[in-house]
């Protein structure tokens, strides 16, 4: 679901996060069993299995590109478990790493003249779109229903909300820094500010890559509010693929 500007809010749903900071590094046998590998395979295939599915909501997915492209279709069986091959000759990456990443970003990006496509999971039900797909917490889940009936997001009240991402990059890089991302609203006579501070610290493969952002903190200094997120590779047990419904009058 979904470049951290304030149009891509729009274009990509929902990016407002806030992380659990997750940390690199070195880690036990122990906690290595709290992450999960990607759900794009070595294959390039997006594989999964929709949590609490309920047989007949959705028969087959669609996988776009942010270029509008179709990479691939796939039925969902009677588990809810789907594998959709994402054709790489249609991925056509346009948009440099650090427009993706907005102007407001600061810190080092190894190959500046890397390009990046992202994707999004439309569900079909009767070939008629009838919602999507998002890797995401339940957490995170709350969040984007209660944000289908509100104008303004409550990121505040969901901390350790969590989803993931899925960047395709043209090369390798390695991106860490961050990056400072404003959104208004109107309140009264005036308006709020929400201020999302992203922390990336990353380094992509060239080809698919699942990317997590995590709610971690959040600050109020009306009428500013902070959300502090964090941008990672480490991809957590909690995390599951999630229908969402859009109602149609």
């Amino acid at each position: 679901m979904c470049g951290r500007n304030a149009n891509d809010d729009m274009k990509t749903p929902f990016l407002t996060l806030l992380a659990t900071i997750l940390l690199l590094g070195a880690c036990s046998e122990d906690e290595a069993v709290d992450n999960q590998p990607s759900s794009i395979n070595d294959n390039g295939a997006l594989t999964g299995k929709i949590d609490t599915y309920r047989t007949g909501d959705i028969d087959s997915i669609k996988v776009v590109s942010s270029e509008d492209v179709i990479l691939g279709v796939g039925a969902v069986d009677s588990s809810g478990s789907f594998y959709v091959n994402l054709t790489e000759e249609r991925i056509t990456p346009i948009l440099p790493i650090e427009v993706y990443l907005s102007s407001a970003f600061e810190g080092s990006i190894s190959e500046e003249n890397a390009a990046l496509s992202t994707l999004s999971v439309t569900c079909l039900k009767d070939g008629h779109e009838v919602g999507f797909l998002l890797k995401c917490n339940d957490t995170f889940g709350q969040l984007v229903n209660n944000g289908q009936s509100q104008t303004k997001s409550a990121l505040y009240e969901h901390p350790g909300a969590a989803y993931s991402d899925f960047w395709y990059s043209t090369k390798p890089l390695i991106v860490r820094g961050e990056a400072t991302i404003d959104v208004f609203f109107p309140i009264n006579l005036g308006y709020t500010r929400e201020r999302r501070l992203f922390g990336y610290d990353v380094s992509l493969k060239q080809g698919w890559n699942e990317v997590v952002t995590t709610f971690t903190q959040y600050t109020a200094v009306k009428p500013e509010y902070v959300y502090n997120l964090t941008v990672l590779l480490t991809i957590p047990n909690d995390l599951r693929w999630r229908f969402f419904r859009i109602e149609t009058e």
